[in-house]
């Protein structure tokens, strides 16, 4: 709680698509956090005690499960969205990425857009394709061009495929945010999908 009662978002630095949170207050924030089911839970290919998901705070890093969890919400909170498991990308073999990266409903066709994050080194970057504008924005909270480069060639060798959009996708990155030192890359880049 101190973590929510420490942090300052100035308004202005608020952007689209999260405007539409500026009105809510740090209480609400911690009144959500006191209503979390802190009991044991089954996220796709595990059981999640409810406080692993409580140490997302600025400056930890995050383990899978905690952004696994993060990208169910999200694809829970909006409508037509399909995630992409964070674990795709650290399988050798093509067709392991592909069953992995499909694994939590992806390539439903009703998905209107895809998210997903994957872990570079230690370093967490996230993606979301836009199946009908044909665009994946790209986000890497380090800003780092071999870091997109390894975001866009992982896309190309799976994402593309198992979305049936193979040589269709614009890319574009997201750069108008970077991390600061010692903040969490992970939350960064949850907070921009």
């Amino acid at each position: 709680m101190k973590w929510i009662d420490d942090v300052e978002w100035q308004v202005e630095d608020i952007r689209y698509p999260f405007v539409d949170t500026s009105h809510i207050t740090k209480n609400h924030h911690k009144q959500s956090v006191y209503a979390l089911n802190l009991a044991v839970n089954r996220v796709p290919g595990e059981l999640v005690a409810g406080h692993q998901i409580l140490d997302m705070r600025e400056n930890l890093w995050l383990h899978t499960t905690s952004i696994l969890v993060s990208l169910l919400v999200l694809r829970d909170e909006y409508r037509n969205v399909g995630v992409v498991s964070p674990s795709y990308h650290g399988f050798a073999l093509p067709e392991q990425n592909k069953r992995v990266a499909k694994e939590l409903g992806a390539c439903n066709p009703q998905n209107q857009r895809v998210i997903g994050a994957m872990n570079l080194n230690l370093h967490w970057v996230a993606f979301l394709v836009d199946k009908k504008k044909i665009i994946c924005f790209m986000f890497d909270p380090l800003q780092s061009k071999a870091n997109y480069t390894t975001i866009e060639t992982s896309m190309r060798a799976v994402i593309e495929k198992i979305l049936g959009l193979e040589d269709m996708l614009h890319y574009e990155r997201i750069t108008w945010c970077t991390q600061h030192n010692s903040s969490s890359c992970g939350v960064w880049s949850i907070a921009i999908l």
